[in-house]
């Protein structure tokens, strides 16, 4: 389910704005954290085919906000504009930029949590050990607005003891994805451009490009924005759980194009 909406505005002076904003929730008994056949983020196993009410959950791709922000404007310089209103050869160096812009801020997507090490259930079950966080307790060790990578990420005094799950009969009452959120996604873009007739045919085509102008990251397992693992170690039964695994989203990247069309 979501609420979806958008504005859009071309102003006299060049300028267009494009906004769009998304509250959503998606709930599922179909993802891939509930196949016995996944593979992407080694989830390997359905929770508990006996027990089909508790596949039934937020979605690993579930995400609450999305915002959009999409700008262009055809700057004012050269024949015909405000400024430096000439033909010939200065407006062939001023004339005719487009400066455009695009932003996307994202809410973080839910996690989920796994006793994997010492559950005793018979790989025939194809059950998990699912830990319930306790009533009140912080699994966030750390902000993400400022997170220490060598610290841990999660709190393993926030869930049932790992020692329940060693006979093998216990399968814990936590949910298949909780309610517990990754870190939010933000990415802004900006780009130069200015197209350069050569003949009736021909142009040329010049364009500076920043993405992820403010090298933001976003904690990822694959090194991009989405998908339905976790970067930080998400077994509370592991020595090393809630230690990152040393992905992020992509650092900031300059290119600089010249583009012949004929």
């Amino acid at each position: 389910n979501s609420l979806q909406t958008t504005i859009e505005k071309q102003f006299a002076n060049g300028l267009y704005l494009g906004a769009n904003y998304t509250f959503s929730k998606l709930l599922t008994d179909v993802s891939s954290t509930t196949q016995a056949a996944a593979q992407y983020g080694a989830i390997g196993a359905v929770i508990n085919p006996d027990q089909g009410n508790r596949n039934h959950a937020l979605s690993t791709d579930d995400i609450t906000h999305t915002f959009s922000l999409l700008s262009v404007y055809n700057l004012p310089f050269g024949n015909g504009k405000k400024f430096l209103n000439q033909k010939g050869f200065l407006n062939y160096i001023v004339g005719d930029w487009i400066l455009s812009s695009s932003v996307k801020l994202t809410s973080g997507m839910p996690l989920y949590f796994r006793d994997s090490n010492v559950c005793g259930v018979p790989s025939q079950f194809d059950a998990q050990c699912i830990p319930g966080i306790l009533p009140g307790a912080s699994v966030l060790a750390q902000s993400w607005g400022n997170v220490n990578v060598n610290q841990p990420m999660f709190n393993v005094n926030a869930f049932q003891p790992s020692s329940l799950f060693a006979s093998g009969t216990y399968l814990g009452i936590g949910p298949r994805v909780s309610n517990v959120r990754g870190s939010r996604y933000q990415d802004t873009n900006i780009s130069l451009s200015k197209k350069i007739p050569v003949t009736e045919r021909a142009l040329i085509e010049l364009r500076a490009e920043t993405f992820n102008i403010f090298n933001n990251h976003y904690f990822t397992c694959d090194g991009q924005a989405f998908g339905d693992c976790i970067p930080f170690n998400n077994d509370p039964s592991s020595p090393n759980f809630g230690a990152w695994n040393g992905t992020v989203t992509q650092p900031r990247s300059v290119q600089l194009v010249g583009r012949i069309t004929f």
